[in-house]
């Protein structure tokens, strides 16, 4: 093998350490935002889904006779703390007879918080009621993130009363 030719190959491969260390400078940061948005939005979504069935089980548990609010209330909340710190999620349960009719169904949290409360142990037969949990995600995000600061997450629930 000739010298010179081993000296060269030794120097490209020198001279290209250099590059791939630049390349991985640049190149890092983006894959762990791009991981981590991922992690992020996986969260998001597990946090959201949990609000849901919480609900859907606080509304089934409410609509059975001799239910307080209370232990409709405490049993979402339970199921929620299951996943994160439920103190973080505001809970409504609501009397929802205005949708009976022709109601518009409210948009906003304040538009459902303006509904009327209700003690379920009192409901009559078929009384629509509502059960709403709602959250700002960066208070039990992994990693709050100023882009996502405004984030609310909310899921409600209707139901009957037997």
């Amino acid at each position: 093998m000739n010298p010179s030719a081993t000296r060269r190959r030794a120097r490209r491969r020198n001279d290209r350490r250099g590059a791939t260390i630049v390349e991985t400078a640049f190149i890092l940061p983006v894959f762990f935002v791009f991981a981590f948005g991922l992690i992020q939005v996986g969260h998001i979504n597990m946090v959201h889904r949990v609000m849901e069935r919480a609900c859907l089980a606080a509304s089934r548990l409410g609509a059975t006779d001799g239910i307080s609010t209370a232990e409709a209330e405490a049993h979402l909340r339970g199921i929620l703390s299951t996943a994160f710190n439920q103190s973080c999620a505001a809970v409504l349960v609501k009397d929802a007879s205005v949708f009976d009719g022709d109601g518009d169904l409210p948009e906003t949290s304040e538009e459902f918080s303006n509904l009327s409360d209700v003690e379920l142990e009192d409901a009559e037969t078929g009384d629509l009621f509502l059960v709403r949990a709602t959250l700002r995600y960066n208070d039990v995000a992994l990693v709050p993130w100023a882009v996502i600061d405004n984030l609310e997450l909310a899921s409600h629930s209707f139901a009957r009363h037997e």
